[in-house]
């Protein structure tokens, strides 16, 4: 229904979707038999959408004065309406390279910053600027080389996003792992037992 209400309110409850989303996704999954935690509150979603909204804002403006800016220098004749599909999609596009980084970076942090896993928690430095970069070089290379690194840029975009996260932990992490693997194996030998399975080697 969270998609529907977002309509509804025009994207007023979008930001409320997000962090229900997000909350939704982390406190269903487990490492072992301890759940992942998610807290963080919805006025951080507000207030990064709130950023975001500025800066799709300043992307719009910048493009439109650009636009205005091309026609004046071409005289406005029909040459230029030929144009303006092309200068649309290099306008949108260059919109979503200035957006899409922070996004990344801010909700990263945000959803990352504020998850626990039992007694340990987590923290992510993923800063946009690098990710600008990285952005804007996996786009050149994959003009440069027609389409044929795009697989290296999602790799190289997941490197980094991964390597920006770090666990804390409240203790010996050793422990942690025995404990959460003699669960799952009890867990698993009593279903075995239950459904009479026979999963023996």
């Amino acid at each position: 229904m969270w998609p529907l209400l977002s309509v509804l309110t025009l994207y007023l409850l979008a930001p409320m979707w997000h962090q229900r989303m997000k909350r939704y996704q982390l406190d269903n999954t487990r490492f072992g038999a301890t759940r992942f935690r998610l807290d963080v509150p919805v006025s951080a979603f507000y207030r990064m959408y709130g950023v975001l909204f500025l800066l799709l804002l300043a992307g719009l403006l910048v493009m439109g004065a650009m636009m205005v800016g091309l026609f004046a220098l071409s005289g406005g004749g029909p040459e230029s309406l030929s144009m303006l599909p092309i200068l649309l999609f290099l306008g949108w596009l260059g919109v979503l390279m200035l957006v899409q980084p922070y996004l990344l970076a801010r909700l990263q942090n945000l959803v990352w910053n504020n998850t626990r896993l039992g007694p340990h928690r987590f923290e992510s430095r993923a800063r946009a600027r690098t990710l600008y970069a990285i952005t804007l070089t996996n786009l050149i290379a994959i003009v440069c080389t027609f389409g044929l690194f795009m697989p290296f840029a999602a790799i190289r975009l997941a490197r980094y996003r991964i390597e920006s996260v770090t666990m804390i932990s409240a203790g010996p992490l050793d422990d942690f792992v025995a404990g959460q693997s003699q669960d799952v194996a009890a867990t698993g030998e009593e279903a075995a037992d239950l459904f009479d399975v026979d999963i023996a080697l």
